[in-house]
């Protein structure tokens, strides 16, 4: 729902974020001014191979790392590869091929994980708890003389989940062989700090679109001690032969001009999000009572709701025209199919896990939409929840 005349509200931040203004202009100047091939020597080279260290410098300041430690990809799916696999291929020659994730983590890895277990690796999967978090003792325990990399997401993107990467790492360093540490942290970047030398990370993901940067563009961090993996594509030997081919300096550029902002608004944008949060649930505990549901803030930044109906008619009924005034709203990113891999691993109940929604903001957007998020919410749950309550009786039990 959004005001009269207005574009929808839009709270799945998560899922994606539109290009900050200032990315845009930052590319543009490449496209009309600086487009040459940056393996060239001449002017139009030249001037785009500066555009590019430019933004390895700016990637690397947001996350305290060093710009040679900075590869430029085409997404964060793509570095995730690049690691894992890497890992993998390093790894066969000391029958290393052993890896650990967890259950919750992000499909890309997940996804990795099963590739790669059939080309006879082996991939422990840890549950998480009902916050959604690893059990760092677990971890340790699941550690054998074949492991060769530990993946571990910094934040969860459906559950808002923090994992406790530090002492994760730490616990990791007791190995008697070296294991590398891979954390995806597409999801943390601009919206929480992330140090890669606190965190004492090997390798670690992001990826432009999560940080309003352009889609189609992404970065690994790889510490300088982590010896060289091998590459995915083949080629030229772009990237100092890291990844080869032609880099695509436009998105790059944007991705370096987007790390830029969030390094230098993160605080002022924490805050305010923080306090966002805390408004827009309470708002929504206004028109849903105990159905509005908030996980423990200090081990999740995420916001969900929990009404009486799935999440797919949920989100048909908040397209449906409501009034005052006559509007359309498509707000949240529904995930049940995410959530439903916590329910072996003693998290939530699956009527909670079909019915919840995620809902994930972006500076100043909930000062400027006021109270029509909640108040959509709230009219599409009343409308669709009439005949669930007349079949079942009662609403879903919170934990």
């Amino acid at each position: 729902m959004a005001p009269s005349g207005k574009a929808p509200i839009y709270l799945d931040y998560n899922g994606t974020t539109p290009i900050d203004p200032e990315v845009c202009r930052a590319m543009s100047l490449m496209m009309s001014q600086h487009w040459g091939n940056p393996s060239s020597s001449h002017y139009y080279g030249v001037q785009a191979k500066k555009a590019i260290e430019t933004a390895r410098r700016q990637c690397a300041e947001l996350i305290g790392a060093e710009p040679g430690e900075m590869t430029f990809m085409s997404n964060g799916t793509e570095t995730i590869n690049q690691a894992l696999k890497g890992l993998a291929e390093m790894g066969e020659a000391e029958g290393r091929r052993h890896f650990i994730t967890q259950a919750s983590e992000h499909v890309a890895v997940l996804e990795v994980c099963k590739a790669l277990e059939r080309h006879g690796c082996e991939v422990t999967y840890l549950p998480v708890d009902a916050e959604g978090l690893v059990n760092p003792q677990t971890l340790e325990a699941a550690i054998t003389p074949r492991t060769i990399c530990v993946s571990i997401m910094h934040s969860n993107n459906e559950t808002g989940a923090l994992q406790p990467i530090k002492e994760i790492v730490q616990r990791v360093r007791k190995a008697s062989n070296r294991v590398y540490v891979h954390c995806d942290a597409s999801q943390s970047l601009g919206k929480l700090p992330v140090d890669v030398n606190k965190l004492d990370v090997d390798l670690l993901t992001m990826a432009g679109h999560k940080l309003y940067a352009p889609k189609g563009v992404g970065a690994l961090y790889k510490r300088s001690t982590v010896p060289a993996l091998p590459p995915l594509l083949h080629g030229a030997g772009q990237e100092s032969g890291r990844r080869a081919s032609t880099e695509n300096v436009i998105h790059i550029v944007g991705l370096g001009k987007a790390c830029e902002i969030a390094r230098r608004d993160l605080e002022k944008n924490q805050k305010h999000m923080q306090e966002m949060r805390d408004r827009l649930y309470q708002q929504l505990l206004q028109g849903l009572g105990s159905k509005a549901w908030r996980p423990d803030p200090g081990k999740s930044w995420s916001l969900r709701a929990t009404s009486c109906v799935r999440t797919g008619r949920l989100r048909r009924g908040c397209r449906t025209p409501c009034p005052p005034p006559s509007s359309r709203w498509k707000p949240t990113h529904f995930c049940p199919r995410q959530l439903m891999r916590l329910q072996p691993l003693r998290a939530l109940p699956v009527t909670v896990m079909r019915c919840t929604c995620r809902m994930c903001l972006r500076p100043w957007e909930l000062a400027k939409n006021g109270p029509w998020a909640p108040a959509a919410l709230h009219w599409a749950v009343k409308a669709l929840a009439k005949r669930w309550i007349k079949r079942r009786r009662s609403w879903p039990r919170l934990p």
